[in-house]
């Protein structure tokens, strides 16, 4: 069952009519830009830095928001970009560095 849910997780990610995908913020790394987010049903650690570089990560530790894959992005020679809506309501956009899946 469970590589049934993380394939339709990926499937999910890839899909170019992605609505949002729910996201929790689980470690945040100013300094160096760095986001390590948890996708639906959390079997999903993906770790992101933050696009432009250098820009300011307006996301909290413990919380919970609302992204979208970044399709325009790819106009620009950037690929695995998502887009979350922060708690001030301005977007940030992270680039997806690395995608973990949980065994267990």
């Amino acid at each position: 069952m469970r590589p049934l849910v993380r394939l339709l997780i990926l499937a999910a990610l890839v899909t170019p009519t992605l609505p949002a995908i729910n996201v929790k913020v689980t470690r945040v790394d100013e300094k160096k830009g760095r986001v390590t987010l948890l996708l639906p049903m959390h079997s999903m650690p993906v770790e992101s830095a933050v696009l432009p570089k250098g820009e300011k990560v307006r996301l909290e530790k413990h919380s919970f928001y609302e992204g979208r894959i970044d399709r325009n992005a790819e106009q620009h020679r950037q690929r695995n970009v998502i887009r979350i809506n922060g708690s001030d309501g301005k977007p940030s956009r992270f680039e997806i560095k690395k995608l973990t899946f949980v065994g267990r």
